[in-house]
């Protein structure tokens, strides 16, 4: 259901719809990914991120280079960007070289890897370090932005340090048990919260008005949406349903970089003019889907795209 909300809300929702998704979307996945995350040796956990996010990543902006430079030479005269602008927009993630919708893949792997670093060699002060790398960014966004007109650190490294925070946050939630509790007024509670009290961020832009109460209330939010998701989870009448959201579930990572080639090339143009934006981007959320279920019987694709 979230990857699902990142493909829509890259389609021009409505605002207050857009405003509503923004206000928790990417802190659930971060949270999440630090419900699932385990501390291992920061030499493992550096490899594994290489492997299973930076990898991917690279492979998706070389495919859309390639189709880039495909379509500068279609008309048989080149007429894009020279050497250095590909370069710097490789560096810096912005123009011709920049594909925002997977910055994420970036955060997530700088983030994983300092929280590593501080539970490996400075475990007795975790909470201050954390706390302290989630506030640095913040203080260094707008100085960046003056002198290079782009929020983006050289490989979203900024945007690498809050996410320590959000990962031990979903990893506390995990050692606890607390998507296991049983009642159904707490379990209400935290759904309310994420229907009426949304605050709004923008990661992407590290757009936090609120700063860390803007990490409180998108991890209530978040609550409430895994809890929504184990409802429909654990509903036998919902077993297909289930089964769907499983595979959708499964490739989250393989969807999000096809997400961004479809975006890079603005495939959603080849639907008639008059069909709105959010309609495209269902379309295309399936499109996406029918091309991984046939392209995972392609050995290669299926082994670099870590596809299920």
């Amino acid at each position: 259901l979230a990857i699902f909300l990142v493909v829509l809300q890259h389609h021009e929702l409505p605002t207050v719809l857009l405003d509503w998704v923004n206000s928790f979307l990417m802190v659930l996945f971060f949270v999440l990914s630090g419900y699932f995350w385990h501390l291992r040796p920061i030499k493992d956990e550096v490899k594994n991120g290489l492997r299973f996010l930076i990898m991917p990543l690279w492979i998706t902006k070389i495919v859309w280079v390639i189709l880039l430079l495909f379509l500068y030479f279609k008309s048989g005269v080149y007429t894009g960007p020279n050497l250095k602008d590909w370069l710097m927009g490789g560096l810096l993630e912005k123009g011709y070289f920049c594909m925002a919708v997977i910055w994420f893949l970036y955060a997530l792997f700088w983030g994983r890897v300092l929280l590593c670093f501080i539970q490996t060699y400075l475990l007795r002060w975790t909470t201050l370090c954390v706390l302290s790398l989630f506030f640095m960014p913040f203080i260094f966004r707008d100085w960046w932005y003056s002198k290079f007109g782009c929020v983006s650190f050289p490989f979203y490294i900024l945007h690498g340090m809050v996410v320590p925070l959000l990962l031990m946050i979903g990893n506390y939630l995990r050692q606890v048990s607390f998507f296991e509790i049983k009642s159904s007024f707490i379990k209400i509670l935290f759904i309310l919260a994420l229907i009426l009290m949304p605050i709004p961020l923008l990661f992407v832009s590290l757009y936090f008005p609120y700063l860390f109460w803007n990490v409180v209330a998108s991890t209530i939010s978040t609550i409430g949406f895994v809890f929504v998701c184990k409802y429909i989870a654990e509903c036998k009448e919902c077993h297909y349903f289930v089964s769907f959201l499983s595979f959708v579930g499964k490739n989250t990572l393989a969807i999000l970089c096809f997400h961004a080639i479809e975006m890079a090339t603005q495939a959603d143009r080849v639907l008639p003019s008059f069909v709105p934006l959010y309609i495209k981007g269902v379309c295309m959320f399936f499109v996406i889907l029918l091309s991984l279920y046939f392209l995972r019987k392609i050995t290669l694709i299926r082994t670099l795209f870590n596809i299920k």
